[in-house]
């Protein structure tokens, strides 16, 4: 059989191998997030504290919604990151 090749004009290869390449480097950058140790759960249960200080102090009515909810999931700080492929991850408490 015969190997056909596609020929792209340089600037499609240019933007190809960029993409490529930001992948590559967004994966690994998240695999070094991922090995690093996660928060104790004291840390978290401070920065959840902290961020629902916050939400009341900004937002009117806030404690009033907060009486009335049977649970709350707080995640204090969301990691999102995305060029080609899209992910994000973080550490909360119910």
């Amino acid at each position: 059989m015969h190997n056909a090749r596609i020929a792209l004009p340089p600037t499609v290869r240019h933007c190809l191998s960029a993409l490529l390449g930001a992948a590559l480097l967004m994966a690994s950058a998240g695999g070094f997030n991922a090995a690093r140790a996660a928060s104790t759960p004291a840390e978290i249960d401070a920065k959840v504290d902290a961020a629902l200080a916050r939400l009341q102090a900004e937002v009117p009515n806030a404690d009033a919604v907060l009486a009335k909810a049977q649970g709350v999931l707080v995640f204090a700080k969301v990691i999102k990151a995305g060029l080609v492929i899209a992910g994000e991850g973080g550490e909360g408490a119910l």
